[in-house]
């Protein structure tokens, strides 16, 4: 635990220093309880800049071929990180998040499931949003802005927890799950641009 502490504090040091490093908004981040942080994805970097500006131990949602690398899949594990299979439902990694959830800590998802170049357009999954309906937690929308290239500025913007305590225990039809996900991604793309 004090490991991961003093990595996290180097992340933090090295992003502040090499990418001129800012978050917005802390205050909205809950003190304490489980709850689902869901963000744009424009880099490999984002996981532990969101991380760092959170200022809480998360899980991580990470794709199964980052785990293949024994050493590497160790160091993900212990840092939160579980192995997910992109394009196929993995029942495994939704159990491992719920439990996560359980456990009463916040989880990290990327809803658009891979890295969207600036100016591309992909259409996110609705994985996240069915979890915290799911599971009665809400979700901490945040955006990320900005470039990471030595010396540029990149930004953390977080906003208002959604909460989706309506929906709990309703049957909701994927049109209707699909128009809550496009909801949630327009704010998390108005906080980037902010």
């Amino acid at each position: 635990m004090v490991f991961y502490w003093i990595a996290w504090f180097l992340v933090r040091c090295f992003y502040f220093l090499a990418f001129g490093f800012s978050v917005k908004n802390t205050k909205a981040v809950p003190k304490d309880g489980a709850f689902l942080i869901c963000a744009n994805h424009k880099s490999n970097w984002d996981p532990p800049a969101i991380a760092v500006g959170i200022r809480r131990r998360l899980g991580f949602l990470a794709k199964a071929e980052l785990f293949k690398n024994k050493a590497f899949g160790a160091f993900l594990k212990y840092v939160g990180a579980f192995p997910v299979k992109r394009g196929a439902g993995d029942i495994g990694a939704m159990k491992t998040a719920v439990s996560v959830i359980k456990a009463g800590k916040p989880l990290l998802i990327f809803p658009e499931g891979t890295r969207v170049k600036k100016g591309q357009v992909k259409k996110a999954n609705n994985g996240a949003v069915r979890l915290a309906i799911m599971c009665g937690v809400p979700i901490l929308p945040v955006g990320i802005g900005g470039e990471y290239r030595f010396f540029g500025r990149v930004k953390i913007n977080i906003g208002k927890p959604v909460t989706y305590d309506e929906y709990k225990g309703k049957k909701l039809s994927d049109e209707e799950i699909d128009k809550l996900t496009q909801d949630l991604m327009d704010k998390i793309y108005a906080l980037a641009n902010n």
